[in-house]
């Protein structure tokens, strides 16, 4: 008698401890489960962050292109209507004074011009050109 008391003390133990240890599997399931569904709209959300940020850094791009190509083209126009001017002061000035006015009016427009082209472009800064 006192066996079978034993052994059903021992089973209700066993069953006890079975359905604990099914109890906690299918609550860690659970926890499992959803720390995944955290984890993967986590991912999501920096992946969005991510995709914006490169169309960003993208647009960022098109804009400085599109200000340098600006620049450039009101470099040249530029330099073509000073190169006329220019011609016109050699006739009614001496040759010294036309050199000494080109010479000061390249370094200003290529400093104003660096300008632009460092502030569309701030990670790459210019370096003022030391005057000759």
């Amino acid at each position: 008698m006192l066996e079978l008391v034993i052994n059903s003390i021992l089973t209700v133990i066993i069953l006890f401890g079975s359905w604990q240890l099914k109890r906690s599997i299918a609550l860690l399931r659970q926890q499992s489960i959803e720390l995944h569904q955290e984890m993967a709209a986590t991912i999501q959300f920096v992946a969005k962050k991510l995709e914006a940020a490169q169309e960003s850094r993208e647009e960022a791009e098109l804009v400085k292109q599109a200000v340098n190509t600006g620049v450039n083209s009101m470099e040249s126009l530029h330099k073509t209507l000073s190169g006329l001017t220019f011609g016109f002061l050699e006739s009614v000035t001496t040759p010294e004074t036309t050199e000494a006015m080109k010479k000061l009016h390249a370094r200003t427009s290529e400093t104003f011009f660096d300008t632009v082209r460092a502030i569309s472009s701030p990670e790459k800064p210019v370096k003022p050109k030391k005057p000759s």
